[in-house]
């Protein structure tokens, strides 16, 4: 699959952090990975009842500086990805949709973005629907450094040469 990739959406129970809101230990390491290979485009979208709390607990995660945009939302709608995206100003083939939770991958098919799901064992059982079939399966966030393309960057950044004058 050839692909480009101009913004990740990161969504954050069971994707960033567990359950009880402590991030994955691989996560911070691979956020601020993808930072310096030049995926600066990234977002969190993540459902919370309680949004003040939620904003809290990302905010002391120490990686809150490395998101253009954190959105935290009651229920999961297609509109809330669509404003996202327009933040990003990604196109939506150029955006992938890194979840744990089907309508995740649901909601990306359905805009057409590129998917990835993260297989941690919570739907052992669970038969997706052929909308819900995501470009990618991953098991853990640090895989999916194995299916993100290498970012092209410009070689002024790589490549300036400071010049003594007389």
């Amino acid at each position: 699959m050839n692909f480009q990739i101009n913004g990740i959406v990161f969504d954050w129970i069971s994707t960033l952090a567990d359950k009880r809101r402590k991030l994955y230990s691989s996560a911070k390491e691979v956020l601020y990975y993808l930072s310096r290979k030049g995926y600066n485009n990234l977002t969190i979208v993540t459902l919370s009842k309680a949004p003040a709390s939620r904003r809290r607990v990302i905010a002391n995660s120490g990686i809150i500086k490395l998101f253009k945009t954190i959105s935290i939302v009651r229920t999961r709608k297609t509109e809330h990805y669509n404003i996202v995206m327009q933040q990003l100003k990604s196109k939506l083939a150029e955006t992938l949709i890194v979840g744990n939770n089907f309508q995740d991958i649901e909601i990306g098919n359905t805009l057409g973005c590129i998917t990835s799901w993260i297989d941690r064992g919570n739907y052992p059982k669970y038969e997706p629907k052929e909308t819900e079939e995501p470009d990618f399966v991953i098991h853990s966030l640090s895989d999916l450094l194995e299916i993100l393309p290498e970012k092209k960057t410009s070689l002024f950044a790589y490549n300036f040469y400071s010049i003594p004058m007389p």
